[in-house]
């Protein structure tokens, strides 16, 4: 597998030679970020030679980090749950799964002044930014969104804040899911997960309670 960074890149592929030495057929993966670099290593599996094109000096996009002040920070969100199947699947694959340590996490909603743990199904209960109703109306749509939409594919063209707001109401969406999605994507995040099917997959982190945690 070939590196190139973006300039030395572009004339490699379009050189006339489409083969390397060895007589593989070879294929431009445009970044080399952790789909691009996981797709050249499916690519090489196959008997052919990716050139991984990337413009920066470090792989591994958003999955890296970046030194400010002396202090190393993550460039994205970073978590790995124990049931991301394909991930670990894919780091086994490439002998690192066992560099992967597992730690229990915690999470929390923070309302009103007031820090409530939200980490099980009593701490639901418990929430008290919610009334009665509105807690177990989120408990039996955290479930539906595991049990029965893992991957929402009949969701296409349904607008997200409308799925939410029909499946918990507008009471839970306004303590919940709206506060969650703008700290999280941002104020225009109606804009950007225009529909549901984007960002279902997202929401697992927070539906399954505490979760393993690559260290």
């Amino acid at each position: 597998m070939s590196v190139l960074g973006a300039e030395p890149a572009v004339a490699d592929v379009r050189g006339t030679a489409m083969t390397g030495r060895d007589g593989a057929r070879r294929v431009a993966v445009i970044g080399g970020g952790i789909a691009g670099l996981a797709s050249a290593h499916f690519l090489l599996q196959r008997g052919w030679q990716p050139v991984v094109l990337e413009a920066t000096e470090q792989l591994g996009g958003l999955g890296t980090h970046f030194e400010h002040q002396g202090v190393s920070i993550d460039r994205f969100y970073h978590v790995i749950l124990d049931s991301d199947a394909d991930l670990c699947g894919l780091m086994a694959d490439i002998g690192i799964g066992d560099r992967l340590v597992w730690r229990e996490t915690g999470m929390g909603f923070l309302v009103d002044g007031t820090l409530y743990p939200f980490n099980s199904p009593a701490d639901l209960l418990r929430f008290g930014a919610l009334g009665l109703v509105d807690r177990l109306r989120t408990g039996f749509g955290a479930l539906y969104i595991t049990s029965l939409k893992k991957h929402a594919l009949d969701l296409d063209g349904v607008p997200a804040r409308d799925w939410l707001l029909r499946l918990f109401g507008p009471r839970v969406f306004q303590r919940i899911w709206d506060p969650l999605l703008r700290s999280k994507f941002g104020d225009d995040y109606i804009d950007y997960f225009k529909h549901v099917r984007r960002w279902i997959p997202r929401l697992r982190p927070w539906v399954h309670g505490p979760s393993g945690v690559a260290a």
